[in-house]
């Protein structure tokens, strides 16, 4: 998830917050063909996506720039969507004070949060020329068969940017990185 900024109104503008969204679960504690020879892997049409859940082979894509752009190079056949549901959702506050002092709450997840969100995903997608998918879903991609859970995926491509990338890549120079990262993954399942 991003942090969200806020100003804190407790004092004066030099006191700031920080939103950072959770969801319930870390409150408590985130033509079917696998591309292949002749495969439309690397083919993203956003708008023939199937609707999907979580679990099992499909993990969910963070609610970010580079989840989207990975659900991107994975292409349509890799992909599903699910319906956003921010119900139940929260942020957590920190708010710092002059004297550094720090005052932590939590509160609703709101329709300004879900707007900057999104925002936040467009802009990063704009600057790497990936197509922007429609608002209002989550992203699931196919696990590739060589990693047994999300982790080990997100592992996997940050190690790719991190070797293949300048020091502080933009999108536009990860989204090849991506797209040949996931084509590779999808081949050797």
């Amino acid at each position: 998830m991003s942090t969200l900024p806020r100003i804190c109104l407790v004092a004066p503008a030099a006191v700031i917050a920080q939103r950072r969204s959770t969801s319930p679960s870390a409150r408590a504690e985130s033509n079917e063909v696998v591309a292949g020879e002749g495969s439309t892997m690397g083919i993203m049409d956003w708008d023939q996506v199937p609707q999907g859940r979580p679990g099992g082979e499909w993990l969910m894509a963070t609610e970010n720039g580079l989840g989207v752009m990975a659900a991107w190079a994975a292409g349509t056949v890799n992909v599903r969507k699910m319906s956003v549901d921010d119900r139940g959702r929260t942020v957590v506050v920190d708010c710092h004070d002059f004297d550094n002092h720090v005052r932590v709450w939590t509160e609703p997840f709101t329709v300004a949060d879900r707007e900057l969100v999104d925002e936040e995903i467009e802009s990063y997608l704009l600057d790497a020329g990936v197509p922007l998918p429609p608002r209002g879903w989550v992203w699931l991609i196919r696990r590739p068969v060589t990693f047994r859970d999300d982790r080990q995926l997100w592992a996997h491509l940050n190690q790719r940017i991190a070797q293949h990338a300048s020091p502080t890549p933009r999108p536009s120079e990860i989204a090849p990185l991506l797209q040949r990262a996931m084509a590779e993954l999808y081949a050797g399942g």
